[in-house]
């Protein structure tokens, strides 16, 4: 069975989350208790409609690695939105990971990016 929507794909997921449906496995437990010591990072949108709240409970578990990043002028469509600073804050925090710097460590929310 296909799923055909005149909005879209991303139309469809509205439509198929406003009826009450849940992810069967929530992203949420599969990284506090799937893949532990792995660290993450979470690119938003700073006019994102994206629910951050699993990331946040995911960072503050203890139980993982993980940051939070907001990219400035951007919507859910971050890589197509602000393309440049994206792949800058991407760079940024790999190189964070290879250097061992802990400006990067679990609890990091940055709220807003500038890039020069």
């Amino acid at each position: 069975t296909s799923l055909n929507y005149d909005r879209g794909s991303e139309g469809a997921m509205f439509w198929i989350f406003e009826t009450g449906s849940r992810g069967k496995y929530p992203m949420e437990d599969i990284i506090i208790n799937e893949i532990k010591g792995t660290p993450m990072v979470f690119f938003y949108g700073d006019d994102d409609w994206m629910n951050q709240e699993g990331a946040v409970r995911a960072m503050h578990s203890g139980e993982v690695r993980v940051t939070i990043k907001h990219i400035s002028n951007a919507t859910h469509q971050v890589p197509i939105d602000n393309p440049v600073e994206l792949a800058s804050e991407m760079v940024n925090y790999l190189q964070s990971l290879e250097s061992g710097n802990t400006s990067y460590q679990n609890g990091d929310i940055l709220l807003s990016v500038t890039t020069e």
